[in-house]
């Protein structure tokens, strides 16, 4: 009890530094908490995720959000509230999980890791000062599959008291996974079937655990599901699955020294084995999680961050330990040595976040929104040519995407990107307009957000080269206001864009102003 004590502590402390600092800090890819806000934007009017707007994503990472719009108000900061439920879910089950299977100080060490994963203010695998709360539903992916792997995996020390409570977390964090992300849902129901072959525990009582994964499995493919499942089928026709031999490669080569590490550790498994100190079980085991991480990460943008690998170095712990005698000996240093790998996750985490706090107080070469439900979003200043020199004053509002592909397409700065969206802001306010739906012809549209209007039903969430896309007459069919960058966050998107909805726009809309990063469209 003293251990978790001590972990509720850190998660304290952690949970402190992301939401005590003023602002919201985002080096890279502020388009992308943008995203999370715009999804639980819309989910808050009333709108239904895969039916008036359409994502292959789940709905989870945009109800925590939600959440803290019920808890605190609609701000940027609703987010950080919504890490933190996040965090303290994943931390009721996996306290529950890993004191029935592991003695308290590896039980710590894991809760403490998966329950702070989900507060990192990074993506898994990248440097520590990378802040980005993009793609906030991967670190809760990772979190919970690997709290499903242990609960699996693992037998309880206590034969058969508790099972049903470890059948229940079972089933809901499969339901957590498949309102996620359907990656990591996959993941989890292969973890599923593997344990029926690594866990002797599981076997025992295949029936109800089976009932329980198929019971589980059949609610979650429901009617009421059925549009979520039409989104993701239509990505994965589009070519959102990532299948290139040449691209699983270039994972590999990136992970190199990260593979090496989780290899040592079935070769550990393997030496074991010989030894008779463990079954074949645990190579199958070992195996099993490196294949679920290596399928996942194969569909995530990141290279590196097999977070749920890390869960063998509990598997060996167990084994090992059961042959540890009294006093200092070889297989205590080797069980302390074990519990440095998950041990110095925790150590980066807590670093990660201490760093992010420093940061987000600090008010040295940085910009702050002032206005709008953007308020507190804080990029830093960085050195970039004129923009006077590149925009556009003319009304033909191709010129700009024309002129970033012939000229090499620099990449827009997190200061240009705000810039740009505050100015749409202030356009979009001023002149007596009326409230209204906008669209924004780029990857994410976060005007409804910033404006505090309702957002328009028929589009995307995410536009991507790789997902299906909306006719233009469902995505356009709400909207009054069309803002079209000379700035986009991604210039082969926004193109793409244009040419699929130039006919209906000439149609149906007028430009009525040209500003210095957008063309201002408005309905006839």
């Amino acid at each position: 009890m003293l251990c978790i004590l001590v972990v509720l502590g850190v998660l304290a402390a952690s949970a402190a530094m992301l939401v005590v600092p003023p602002t919201v800090y985002s080096r890279v890819m502020a388009w992308d908490l943008l995203f999370n806000l715009s999804g639980a934007w819309a989910i808050f009017n009333g709108q239904s995720l895969h039916t008036d707007v359409h994502d292959p994503l789940g709905a989870g990472s945009f109800w925590l959000t939600v959440l803290g719009f019920h808890l605190i108000g609609v701000s940027l900061r609703a987010f950080l509230v919504g890490k933190i439920a996040m965090s303290a879910i994943v931390f009721a089950i996996a306290t529950v999980v890993a004191l029935r299977r592991l003695s308290p100080v590896p039980a710590a060490i894991f809760v403490l890791m998966v329950s702070q994963l989900c507060l990192l203010p990074t993506n898994t695998g990248d440097l520590l000062d990378d802040f980005t709360f993009a793609m906030s539903y991967n670190l809760y992916g990772w979190s919970v599959v690997s709290v499903l792997a242990l609960a699996l995996f693992l037998p309880p020390m206590a034969d058969g008291r508790g099972h049903w409570w470890d059948v229940a977390c079972v089933a809901g964090l499969l339901a957590l996974l498949f309102y996620l992300k359907i990656t990591y849902f996959l993941a989890g129901l292969g973890v599923c079937v593997a344990a029926f072959i690594v866990n002797p525990s599981v076997l025992e009582r295949w029936r109800s655990w089976a009932v329980a994964m198929l019971a589980t499995s059949a609610l979650l493919v429901g009617p009421w599901n059925w549009a979520y499942l039409d989104d993701i089928s239509s990505a994965v026709g589009s070519g959102a699955v990532r299948s290139r031999i040449l691209e699983l490669l270039i994972m590999f080569s990136a992970n190199a020294f990260e593979l090496s590490i989780y290899l040592t550790i079935l070769f550990a498994a393997v030496a074991l084995w010989r030894m008779k100190w463990a079954s074949f079980r645990l190579i199958l085991a070992v195996l099993a999680l490196y294949g679920a991480g290596v399928a996942i990460l194969s569909q995530n943008a990141q290279l590196r961050g097999l977070t749920l690998c890390s869960v063998s170095v509990f598997l060996l712990y167990r084994e090992l330990s059961l042959h540890r005698s009294a006093g200092p000996s070889p297989v205590s240093f080797c069980l302390a040595a074990l519990l440095t790998l998950p041990a110095i996750i925790c150590l980066n985490t807590t670093f990660s976040l201490g760093l992010y706090a420093r940061r987000a107080f600090s008010d040295f070469n940085v910009h702050t929104v002032q206005t709008s439900a953007l308020k507190g979003l804080s990029v830093p200043v960085e050195m970039v040519p004129s923009w006077h020199a590149l925009s556009a004053r003319g009304g033909d509002y191709s010129w700009r995407l024309r002129t970033r592909s012939v000229h090499g397409d620099p990449p827009v700065t997190q200061l240009q990107y705000v810039h740009t969206i505050v100015e749409a802001v202030s356009l979009l306010q001023g002149d007596g307009r009326e409230p209204g739906g906008v669209a924004v012809i780029d990857q994410v549209n976060p005007l409804p957000f910033a404006l505090g209007w309702a957002p328009p039903a028929g589009g995307n969430l995410w536009y991507d080269l790789g997902f299906p896309w909306p006719s233009p007459e469902a995505a356009l069919a709400n909207v009054r206001y069309v803002l079209i960058p000379k700035f986009p966050t991604n210039t082969d998107i926004s193109r793409e864009a244009l040419q699929r909805f130039a006919p209906y726009l000439e149609r149906h809309y007028r430009s009525e102003l040209v500003s210095e990063s957008w063309q201002l469209l408005v309905r006839q």
